[in-house]
């Protein structure tokens, strides 16, 4: 079961660990991302509760702070952060509702 599921395209999943390491990745940056990044904690310390569903919701400002990590971080990718990656970048071109 994935740990963290985000609320974009075809609902991108990381495991527990993948997401740990993407928040650890976040918490080094601005402010837009160490608040992901605690988002993200708090979502999966909750785990495995069952008051805990739904996705993680990402604004625009969180969708380019992913963009620009995995851009800046290529050893992410092929480790499950490729489609996370492909719905992060078609979220950020697709017109705002």
């Amino acid at each position: 079961m994935p740990a963290v599921r985000f609320a974009i395209g075809t609902r991108p999943e990381l495991s527990e660990r993948d997401a740990g390491v993407l928040a650890d990745h976040l918490a080094r940056g601005n402010m837009v991302a160490i608040r992901l990044a605690a988002k993200i904690r708090t979502h999966v310390a909750a785990l495995p509760l069952p008051s805990v569903s739904g996705d993680i919701d990402l604004d625009h400002d969180e969708l380019k702070e992913i963009a620009g990590l995995l851009a800046r971080n290529p050893e992410l990718l092929g480790r499950g952060y490729d489609r996370l990656r492909d719905e992060v970048l078609a979220a950020l071109v697709r017109p705002a509702p």
